[in-house]
């Protein structure tokens, strides 16, 4: 993960940013806002006025942690947008939910069903993408993404398998502490058990 610089600023603003970071689990330093920047910060967050200089790789905090917080973590990779956001959703009791952007895990939790309906939409109006797609465990959840999903050009919608307790997780997408739901997210946006198995309906 992207180590990001926080300037300081807005106090308030600034404690936001902290704790979606926190939340993320994404390395970050506070920085002055005379500067100077620190050489591991791949990309800053900006809660007041940056001075220093020489550093461009800056976003404004715009009153939306989540979203500053993943625009600077795209950033940090030297893009505003992400090529492609793959979202993974376990429907069930609870729903998992798991983005990867650009081949890398940012998150996976999950939300009790009556809290979930809109997350699709939040998820596509939080990440900066050029193509989001999301796929979704088939069966008993086949019915989630009919309705709720965001539409749109570069928005996609696939149904693959759902992932089973048996299998482990790659060592890249693996995180601790993650539940059962969490975890079949992430499988299931990395494609599923079987790329055979996967019931299509892609449309970019």
């Amino acid at each position: 993960m992207k180590h990001i610089g926080i300037v300081a600023g807005n106090i308030k603003d600034a404690y936001s940013v902290i704790r979606e970071l926190k939340r993320l689990g994404v390395p970050f330093t506070m920085v002055e806002p005379e500067g100077p920047m620190p050489a591991q910060v791949r990309a800053a967050i900006s809660c007041g006025e940056w001075r220093g200089g020489g550093f461009e790789r800056i976003v404004k905090y715009g009153g939306d942690a989540r979203r500053a917080a993943l625009e600077a973590l795209s950033l940090a990779s030297g893009r505003r947008a992400f090529r492609e956001v793959v979202v993974g959703i376990d429907p069930g009791e609870c729903v998992g939910f798991a983005t990867i952007a650009d081949g890398e895990l940012i998150e996976a939790y999950t939300l009790p069903t009556a809290e979930a309906g809109g997350e699709a939409g939040r998820i596509a109006g939080a990440y900066p993408w050029e193509r989001i797609l999301f796929r979704v465990g088939a069966g008993r959840g086949l019915s989630f993404g009919a309705g709720g999903m965001p539409g749109g050009r570069g928005v996609a919608v696939e149904y693959v398998e759902e992932w089973s307790a048996g299998r482990r997780l790659p060592k890249a997408f693996w995180r601790k502490g993650l539940r059962k739901d969490a975890k079949s997210a992430v499988w299931i946006a990395l494609g599923g058990p079987t790329s055979g198995g996967a019931r299509r309906a892609r449309h970019w």
